[in-house]
């Protein structure tokens, strides 16, 4: 694979940056079709380095929405929000209290919605 190979990282970080423009659609998830392959995306780019991004944590900002969107049901993200968990230790550290209060809002959304 092309990005394990270090002298092409810098590609995934060109790559990331110019996918941006398609990333912000999912601010509004109500009025987008593709939010499930935005966040499937997103789960590729953090696989693939082991990291999480400042782009794919400014995605992640919008993950209840998408939550609320598919009837509070994780779905797709679930996998993704692991590889947020694994990959993502040292800024969900940093950010303790902000991810914290996320996570636990879309557990909540998702157990007890009606």
């Amino acid at each position: 694979m092309i990005s394990e190979r270090p002298e092409y990282a810098q590609f995934d970080t060109q790559f990331e940056e110019m996918l941006k423009p398609l990333y912000s659609y999912i601010q509004e998830p109500m009025s987008i079709c593709f939010e499930d392959e935005i966040i499937m995306n997103v789960k590729q780019f953090i696989r693939r380095n082991n990291k999480v991004s400042a782009v794919q944590w400014e995605v992640f900002k919008y993950f209840p929405g998408v939550l609320a969107k598919n009837k509070d049901s994780f779905s797709t993200m679930f996998d993704t929000i692991n590889h947020f968990l694994t990959f993502g230790k040292q800024a969900l550290c940093a950010e303790m209290n902000h991810m914290i209060k996320v996570l636990a809002q879309m557990a909540e959304q998702a157990l007890f919605s009606t």
